[in-house]
């Protein structure tokens, strides 16, 4: 079934599914520019307010709130695409020890940005984290029933503080537990287990020891003994370095193919529910961004085989049929010249010589050779 737009957007392909609602990719045709609309979930007053809290007081480490698009009964938030991958896909990929620092002290500093304001993010964890292909870091999916310092139960199983069952916890503090785990798997791998802190963080200290003494810091049992929010930890970080351009060159190829992925997983739906024409543009799309895209490439023949090279398979019939027409209209009109040009042919007229003499006919005229009388003189 084609996707239900509000009036203004158009070539919606869905990039991500979160707590709340559906995210797509989509174009604000008035303005020409791509936008995220982020579904609201029917009765979920708690997001407009967040929505209106966030689109009063933009933050660079949260995509912009442009506004609220209500259409007869549905809601979408309307936001800022940022164009990158997920910190998850980005570790998925393969990070060496200099990336996944830098990445690290990104990712606290824009944590910090949001603490600063007065927020809190309630659920953070890598698939909540965009790295854009400058690798600027994004925060996304904001447990959006979290406000202020406080929050209800929120989060994600495996980066959740242990606090987080607690009605009324303060949600930085929470926040930094969750830091401390994304930060923890960005540099060793994995999330770390009861074991880890009880070595001394044997693993951390393997894989980059100038963070154990911060991650040590975030993942204190009790919220009170860890810092009041992450724009506190600015002078705990240690020193890196930006990252290297084929390290950017990487993640701008890894955005790229994402997205080019998520288009081609679009156009399998529009096949499928009858809509060649637009699936057909999505697959050109994702082809330009990413050229050896088997899925788009596998994906053409089929919009070939079921009719769908859509215009022009559906005036393949009516241009044959103008074709015939064309060829009956040129043949009528040569068979009429031939008839034309038959019936008006003149003979070459030739002086008649002695005994010869010429006889007007009817139709065609032509000379006709007749004996002469004799005695009479006349013809």
């Amino acid at each position: 079934m084609k996707r239900k737009l509000p009036p203004g957007f158009s070539r919606a392909v869905q990039v991500g599914k979160g707590a709340f609602g559906t995210v797509l990719r989509a174009r604000q045709d008035d303005l020409g520019r791509w936008v995220a609309l982020k579904e609201i979930a029917s009765g979920e007053k708690s997001v407009r307010e967040e929505a209106q809290a966030l689109a009063a007081a933009p933050l660079s480490c949260l995509p912009t709130v442009f506004g609220l698009v209500v259409h007869r009964r549905s809601e979408w938030i309307c936001m800022e695409y940022v164009h990158g991958i997920s910190l998850r896909d980005a570790m998925s990929q393969g990070l060496d020890g200099h990336e996944a620092s830098t990445l690290a002290d990104q990712l606290v500093r824009a944590v910090g940005v949001l603490h600063g304001a007065g927020r809190s993010h309630g659920d953070l964890k890598p698939e909540n984290v965009i790295v854009e292909p400058d690798g600027r870091i994004r925060l996304v999916d904001l447990g959006f029933s979290a406000k202020g310092t406080e929050s209800v139960q929120a989060g994600s199983v495996g980066y959740l503080a242990p606090e987080r069952v607690v009605v009324g916890c303060d949600g930085r503090r929470a926040d930094l537990w969750s830091l401390g785990i994304c930060v923890h798997e960005l540099l060793v791998g994995s999330r770390p287990t009861p074991a880890d802190a009880s070595t001394g963080w044997k693993r951390l200290r393997m894989a980059a020891s100038e963070w154990v003494a911060l991650v040590d810091l975030l993942l204190r049992d009790e919220a009170a003994r860890r810092p009041a929010s992450a724009d506190l930890l600015a002078g705990e970080l240690p020193s890196v370095n930006p990252l290297d351009q084929r390290a950017l060159d990487r993640l701008r190829e890894q955005s790229d193919r994402n997205l080019a992925n998520h288009m081609v997983d679009e156009a399998a739906l529009l096949l499928r529910d009858g809509s060649p024409s637009e699936a057909l543009w999505l697959l050109q799309k994702s082809l330009d961004l990413d050229p050896d895209q088997s899925g788009a490439l596998g994906l053409l023949p089929q919009v070939r085989l079921d009719g769908g090279v859509s215009t022009r398979s559906k005036w393949l019939p009516v241009a044959g049929l103008v074709a015939v027409v064309l060829g009956l209209v040129v043949a009528f009109a040569a068979h009429r010249e031939h008839r034309r040009t038959s019936s008006t042919k003149v003979v070459p007229i030739r002086d008649p010589g002695v005994g010869e003499r010429v006889r007007p006919l009817q139709g065609p005229r032509r000379i006709e050779t007749l004996p002469l009388r004799e005695g009479r003189g006349e013809h």
